[in-house]
């Protein structure tokens, strides 16, 4: 699974945690907010900040634009870069100073350091924002100088103000996991080695500002000058490396100790080596699979500062894109591999060159003695392939499909691959949901062979996905260093894989290779089940087709999900066009029977010339004229005696954004004056691979049959309806069937036995 090469991500992205706490409205940021307004708006390039009192970049920018103005800079911009760090240290050489009691000078400058204290948390002892320095802004100062660990004045020097002119926190953020041995060692950094690391979080939690100041101080170990020491671990850290043993002490030492407290191996650090540092060590390079020499060596301190370690060690697994022949086996088992990851669908390269693993190469691996752990990646590269969470279904299912059809065994855990830096934002919103459908689709009756969820990517995707409980083993994307996701944080502790170098295997012909450690966690497959043999382009067509009746499938739960009818379907084997039950309400008044029937081939545009198409914007949301077209649709319908549409617009609302294209029609047929059955009607937009010269769609029509009983009135009637081009069969089955059917299904409340029926369903419509 190589990669291209990848530039380091921006610092200014936020790399692992949402400062909530700061985010809820305050106050004082509010004044802040109001004050840059009033001060600054209109004036050169400053532009405005939103007043809502919460403390995050927008306002941050503003604090540092402000700065800028007042530094005569008219071109401002939201980075506290050499420009303005320049000029700063030009008009305060020796610091901004604390005014002396009473005095009456007053400068803007004043106003934006408490601005800044109170985004960071601290009071400055003024219910407003001043333009004076006086000795409660000098006291917050002083306490944030303590958190960060370089005491001192209430003096702010450079690096004092770029640290209040961030996101970065000085308390420790128990909430997130805060570690108060990780915050020492980074009050240490700062107090100590600020020439070289500048001023890091103190937070106690190990990111990636702190894994390049370890870095820094260990150049500076190595003799660097504090603009030598980048932080980047390269051939001349590499080089200059000390071996740190039981004849080591001090800074050395401390710094392997507070690597290792970084990485979970250790409680403190400490400048002494003892008998807790050196089973320390061990610890570390035995669950890192490093030999366990018990000494940091080269190879344990590549592996404790960077995410890859020393691509020169030598791996037991591997990992590729190439179909192996029994010559190229042969050779990777005689190279002392021993397992071997391999694709279960899918191309590589502009030429499209299978990737896929097949049944002849299969008997080309066994041959050798080697093991295959499976990986499924048909897309995965970028952020937008997992913005249609209906994708973990498809992968799921067609992944399972796959390595049925290979013979992998009951139990074999299949690597999913999130194969670019997702931050953590991306994380919650795309990765989780995409993983929560593929353990859905384990979960289903579809996966006879039980088998299990692996997840590929970078350390923080894996370890989230994990904590999540979708995924049971990590295969960890760690070759690129430079992720945010990789970048100072611990391997995830189920990992059973680790890539960490690429390089050309020689062999006949050679072929990209990736190394990748192995944990013994996963076993992998030596032996397959038997299955009936089919060439590889014969697995190819039967692939494209499986990803195609997959997507079909995830459609149809895309439909049903928002109306909680899916965990029906999601226990029982059905098939396209045929009727599915899927609940049965009986109560006192109504009986409603919900069913449905997905159909194949329909097309893409219903007949109903009330359709609503369904159109999305760049990042996955329902454009503006769809949510106008259900909200005006909605509107047009009224129930008499009841007079409402409850949330019958919130609910078409949900499906059109689960299925994010296609069109919604629905209908109202009558049978008589106690009976009638509503529609809907959901059509799929192109569900085929692009490039597969195949059409293919799926229409879901979900119908709810109303019997209202004999005994609720001898002259019962439906309720009076006007649909005047209405979306759906409104009265009592936008009502009724829409939020009964579905609190049902839910567990929801049911119908009263006694009162109004129209009562009882305005009752429901909470739910």
């Amino acid at each position: 699974m190589p990669f291209n090469q990848r530039a380091p991500v921006d610092t200014h992205q936020v790399a692992h945690i949402y400062f909530e706490e700061f985010f809820m409205t305050d106050m004082m940021v509010l004044k802040t907010q109001q004050w840059l307004n009033k001060t600054y708006k209109g004036r050169y390039n400053f532009g405005s900040v939103t007043e809502d009192g919460a403390t995050g970049w927008e306002t941050i920018n503003a604090l540092i634009r402000a700065l800028q103005i007042e530094l005569g800079i008219t071109q401002t911009v939201n980075n506290f870069g050499p420009g303005t760090t320049s000029r700063f240290k030009s008009r305060w050489p020796s610091g901004i100073a604390q005014q002396a009691a009473g005095a009456k000078d007053t400068s803007n400058v004043y106003a934006i350091i408490q601005g800044a204290l109170w985004c960071k948390g601290y009071s400055v002892g003024s219910a407003e924002i001043t333009t004076h320095f006086y000795g409660g802004t000098g006291a917050a100062i002083k306490k944030m100088k303590a958190d960060m660990g370089i005491g001192g004045d209430s003096h702010v020097d450079v690096l004092t103000m770029k640290s209040l002119l961030s996101m970065d926190q000085f308390k420790l953020l128990v909430r997130h996991g805060a570690n108060s041995s990780v915050r020492n060692i980074q009050q240490t950094l700062n107090g100590k080695y600020r020439t070289y690391t500048g001023i890091i979080p103190a937070d106690g939690l190990y990111g990636r500002q702190m894994n390049t100041a370890l870095i820094q101080v260990l150049q500076k170990l190595e003799g660097y000058s504090p603009s030598q020491a980048t932080g980047n671990f390269g051939a001349g850290t590499r080089k200059n490396l000390k071996t740190v043993s039981s004849s080591s002490s001090g800074e050395w030492v401390w710094l392997a100790s507070a690597a290792l407290v970084c990485n979970r191996k250790a409680v403190q650090v400490t400048s002494t080596w003892d008998n807790s540092m050196a089973n320390a060590v061990k610890s570390f390079q035995k669950d890192y699979a490093l030999p366990v020499t018990g000494v940091v060596d080269t190879t344990t301190w590549m592996s404790l500062l960077t995410s890859k370690g020393n691509p020169d060690r030598v791996a037991k697994a591997c990992d590729c894109a190439t179909v192996l022949s029994a010559r190229q086996a042969k050779d990777l088992k005689n190279a002392g591999y021993t397992h071997v990851g391999r694709y279960l669908t899918g191309t590589v390269g502009k030429e499209r060159r299978s990737k896929a693993l097949n049944i002849d190469e299969i008997k080309n691996i066994t041959a050798t003695g080697l093991s295959v752990f499976p990986i499924y990646q048909d897309g995965g590269y970028y952020s937008d392939y997992f913005s249609y969470a209906g994708q973990g279904n498809i992968d799921g299912l067609t992944a399972i499909g796959a390595a049925k059809a290979l013979g992998f065994p009951r139990g074999t855990t299949i690597y999913f691959a999130v194969d670019f830096d997702a931050y953590e934002f991306q994380i919650d919103k795309l990765i989780l949901p995409y993983f929560k459908r593929i353990k859905a689709a384990f979960n289903s009756a579809e996966n006879s062979k039980a088998y299990k969820v692996g997840i590929y990517g970078p350390r923080l995707v894996c370890s989230k996905v994990t904590e999540a409980g979708y995924a049971s083993y990590s295969f960890v994307a760690d070759m690129s260093t430079g992720f945010s996701g990789n970048l100072g944080y611990p391997i995830p502790r189920n990992w059973a894989f680790d890539q960490f170098h690429e390089f050309t295997f020689h062999s006949s012909p050679a072929f990209p290779l990736d190394k990748d450690a192995y944990s013994g966690r996963d076993k992998a497959t030596k032996t397959f089940d038997k299955v009936p043999y089919k060439s590889a382009h014969s697995l190819e067509y039967d692939n494209a087709f499986r990803l195609i009746d997959a997507a079909k499938k995830a459609f149809v739960q895309a439909v049903l999900e928002p109306l909680n009818l899916f965990e029906q379907l999601s226990t029982i084997h059905w098939r396209f066009d045929q009727k599915i039950p899927l609940n049965t309400f009986n109560g006192r008044d109504v009986t409603i029977v919900t069913s449905m029937v997905a159909s194949v081939g329909i097309g893409t545009t219903s007949s109903n010339p009330n359709a609503i198409d369904i159109k999305v914007n760049n990042d996955g949301t329902l454009t503006a004229g769809t949510r106008s077209a259900i909200s005006s649709a909605s509107a047009k319908f009224k129930v008499k005696d009841l007079g409402t549409n409850l949330d019958f617009s919130q609910r078409i609302t949900s499906i059109a954004a689960s299925i994010k294209g296609g069109n919604i029609s629905t209908s109202l047929t009558s049978s008589g004056p106690t009976n009638f059955t509503g529609s809907i009607t959901v059509t799929s937009p192109e569900l085929a691979p692009k490039g597969s010269g195949l059409s293919e769609h799926v229409t879901v029509t979900l119908s709810y049959e109303v019997t209202f009983h004999p005994h609720t009135s001898p002259d019962f009637h439906l309720p009076e309806v006007s649909v005047d081009g209405a979306l759906v069969g409104v009265a009592v089955v936008a009502l009724a069937v829409l939020f009964v059917a579905g609190a049902v299904a839910s567990g929801g409340t049911a119908i009263p036995a006694e009162g109004a029926l129209l009562e009882g369903l305005a009752g429901l419509a909470v739910l």
